[in-house]
């Protein structure tokens, strides 16, 4: 049994079973429970330090993103628990992206947005990642519900910077990345180029 002056002061103290023995055995038992607790405390303490000033240097990294480092800061912590090729964080490399990159949101109604990703929803222990996400947007449609061709029927001006659109992640059948150039020249394709050989025979 251990034997030192704190222990002696605790046991003498916090007489509980008046067997001196006994009570050096509680004395140490309090003792160690006291001192996992403080360094529980303090583990805790120096990774939320250490977070912080992490974040701090990652909102400088993301000025236009981040206005605060707390917001930062989660970000950073949700990246490293994030799989590449994921959802989740390509909607986070949308909203980091500098300059801004469009996506293609697809709705499970069949209806299409093309927009700028300005928000997502912070995880909590009932939700997951990013289960709501906010965007600009910049065209809007649909698929064709025989050939899911994308028809576009709406561009919305730039002047309007108030009109964030709020979706569910549940409501997505998928997403992607979306360059106006490739779409131009890849949409309907096979179609348009069937109908110049057509022309040409």
């Amino acid at each position: 049994m251990p034997n030192f002056h704190l222990l002696d002061l605790i046991a003498k103290n916090f007489i509980l079973t008046g067997d001196e023995k006994n009570d050096h055995i509680y004395a140490l038992l309090t003792l160690l429970s006291v001192t996992s607790i403080l360094f529980s405390w303090v583990y805790v303490f120096i990774v939320w330090i250490k977070n912080y000033i992490l974040g701090y240097f990652y909102s400088k990294k993301h000025l236009a993103t981040y206005n605060k480092i707390c917001q930062a800061k989660n970000a950073r912590v949700l990246r490293k628990t994030l799989s590449n090729g994921s959802i989740d964080c390509m909607l986070l490399d949308a909203l980091e992206s500098t300059p801004k990159r469009p996506v293609l949101i697809n709705l499970a109604s069949k209806k299409v947005y093309i927009g700028i990703i300005s928000g997502l929803s912070d995880p909590n222990e009932k939700e997951e990642p990013n289960k709501y996400i906010s965007f600009f947007p910049v065209m809007s449609g649909y698929r064709d519900k025989d050939t899911l061709l994308l028809e576009f029927t709406n561009v919305y001006p730039n002047k309007i910077k108030d009109l964030n659109i709020v979706v569910s992640t549940n409501e997505i059948s998928h997403i992607s990345w979306f360059d106006f150039k490739l779409y131009n020249s890849v949409n309907n394709s096979a179609a348009k180029e069937e109908k110049r050989n057509t022309k040409s025979n």
